[in-house]
């Protein structure tokens, strides 16, 4: 499969969010406080938006992209699993 514009940015994107997401859970200077919060908010929104664009594009060959940026998921799973921890199981910090 040949790599267009697009997929390129879209996986570097992806991987960018997720490396983003690891220097915040793990305190890593520079993106350990809030400064992780908003860096990895934007490449995910970026992310989606390129991901959405490639698969407008490619249609379902490009599921590859997706399975290879989804540890970009990890902070929002991760937010949902606490939200939901917090409502339904009282789990709250």
């Amino acid at each position: 499969m040949k790599l267009d514009a697009g997929t390129i940015a879209t996986l570097c994107a992806g991987l960018a969010a997720f490396a983003a997401e690891v220097m915040y859970l793990w305190r890593i200077p520079p993106l350990q406080a809030d400064l992780g919060i908003q860096v990895s908010g934007v490449l995910l929104v970026l992310w989606g938006v390129l991901l959405a664009t490639v698969f407008a594009a490619k249609g379902l060959r490009a599921w590859w992209v997706l399975a290879l940026t989804s540890p970009a998921l990890i902070g929002p799973v991760l937010f949902v699993a606490f939200i939901g921890g917090c409502a339904f199981f009282g789990a709250c910090p």
